[in-house]
């Protein structure tokens, strides 16, 4: 049986921090907010005290040949530092695409392109947690 619980999707950029969130029962995904990368490390305590989540997700950029290159390794070792000391656990996930489909649905959803752009990284990061959400079923299921 999959743990109860909220779960958080970061899309980490260089600038910006996309964040979404999941409800309890990890069935519903939504934006919750974009905030500078640089101010991560105060915003993932605010966020536990607030939520109490089970899990973050973490989207790591790995190229279309599976290979992590230097961005994900910049990505790693910043979120490793934000996370330390921090019993909440964390993971990374493939991000491949997300921000191709996140742009995708904005414009299904007819957002203006100076609209998207403040948008897109907490979007990427419903994708990539809905993915992560995905996987965790199919892992309960024994798929």
């Amino acid at each position: 049986m999959k743990q109860s619980g909220i779960r958080f999707g970061l899309d980490v950029g260089k600038v910006r921090t996309g964040i979404a969130r999941s409800d309890a029962s990890g069935t519903i995904v939504f934006p919750h907010a974009v905030v500078l990368s640089e101010k991560l490390s105060a915003e993932i305590p605010l966020l536990i005290e607030e939520y109490q989540p089970v899990m973050f997700y973490v989207g790591l950029p790995i190229d279309l040949q599976g290979v992590a290159g230097i961005a994900a390794l910049d990505i790693q070792a910043r979120v490793n530092a934000v996370f330390e000391g921090i019993d909440t656990p964390y993971e990374y996930v493939d991000e491949r695409m997300t921000t191709k489909i996140a742009e995708s649905r904005l414009r299904t959803l007819e957002h203006s392109s100076a609209d998207m752009r403040s948008k897109i990284d907490a979007m990427a990061a419903v994708v990539l947690l809905e993915d992560a959400l995905e996987r965790e079923r199919r892992v309960v299921e024994g798929e």
